[in-house]
């Protein structure tokens, strides 16, 4: 399993031994964001969701909370609804100008994305281990996470929470991590050592092989 949360849920439901092996991730590059104007963003003046725009991953409870934080910067939230276009159509309608919706973003600009962000939210309802959330602390980036057990057994020390579906809690964090940046740089390189402590691919082959060489 991808998570020591859902190892539990399967050795409880089926009295199973289970082996927790986690996602692994590639440490993120340092791309110079200098394409991003495109959407209006320049690095440090915007927070950033990247994932799919879906109830699950809290999208409504982040862009309502946005509007409600006390901050100059911007959200840019980075994917798109696929099969629930009326789902999108209701985050546009709760936005304000501040929040960027950019559609979907894969490879160097993506980087430059993640590189460039003050911040960035992780606001998930349910979740297995998510591999944006992984992405986001390769970078270094400080993560604002739902205190939902499949994130904070990820992050551990390395990121901020907040109550999961709480959209005045998300709005004060973000309030207050946003006059910060000390904070923010900090928690990010504690983020930086814990995906290299425990998400690197060497550590993740090393597990499969075990599990596969003693059958």
């Amino acid at each position: 399993m991808v998570s020591n949360v859902l190892k539990k849920y399967f050795q409880d439901r089926y009295k199973r031994t289970v082996t927790y092996i986690p996602n692994g991730v590639r440490l993120g590059d340092n791309r110079e964001p200098a394409n991003i104007g495109r959407f209006g963003l320049s690095r440090g003046d915007y927070y950033l969701f990247v994932g799919r725009l879906g109830p699950e991953k809290g999208c409504h409870t982040l862009v309502e909370a946005f509007t409600k934080a006390k901050t100059a910067r911007k959200l840019a939230m980075v994917g798109s609804a696929h099969l629930s276009p009326d789902y999108e159509s209701k985050l546009r309608a709760l936005a304000n100008e501040r929040v960027i919706f950019t559609g979907e973003i894969y490879g160097d600009l993506l980087s430059e994305l993640w590189n460039g962000a003050y911040a960035v939210v992780h606001p998930s309802i349910t979740e297995g281990m998510s591999l944006s959330l992984l992405e986001a602390m390769s970078h270094g980036k400080c993560v604002i996470v739902s205190d939902i057990p499949e994130n904070t057994d990820v992050v551990e020390d390395g990121a901020i929470r907040f109550r999961v579906g709480d959209r005045e809690d998300l709005a004060g964090v973000i309030s207050e991590m946003d006059g910060h940046p000390d904070i923010t740089v900090a928690v990010g390189a504690k983020a930086l050592a814990r995906v290299r402590e425990e998400f690197s691919w060497n550590r993740v082959v090393d597990g499969l092989e075990s599990v596969y060489l003693r059958r």
